[in-house]
């Protein structure tokens, strides 16, 4: 799947708004799909993996990574949407600004007190 075809998908997933053009320029016509439930949009499923940003520290950076697969759930693609949040005004996610990404699980250590 290219480029191109995702954006086409992403775009069925969440409309492209009015304002400057934006894909989607509102929050909730993403995070409608990040509840759970994967959904059928064409001859895909998709389905949100993860949600990043909008917490308090995490600054201007904002993503939701979706997972693309076909009828029998074989993986097609992973998407970034990528997108920035300020206080003032809202979760924006940007035309085009979308990355094709693979999972990539790392180890973490943590520090805890004794005892």
């Amino acid at each position: 799947m290219n480029k191109q075809e995702i954006r086409k998908l992403l775009e069925e997933v969440a409309p492209m708004g009015k304002a400057c053009g934006n894909l989607p320029n509102r929050l909730d016509s993403v995070l409608g799909y990040c509840d759970g439930a994967k959904r059928k949009v064409g001859d895909f499923m998709v389905e949100c993996e993860e949600i990043h940003g909008g917490n308090e520290g995490d600054g201007a950076e904002y993503w939701v990574v979706f997972s693309i697969t076909d009828q029998a759930n074989n993986p097609v693609a992973y998407v970034r949407i990528n997108g920035s949040h300020n206080s003032w005004d809202g979760t924006e996610f940007y035309n085009d600004d979308f990355d094709i990404v693979v999972p990539d699980e790392v180890t973490v250590t943590q520090w805890k007190k004794e005892g």
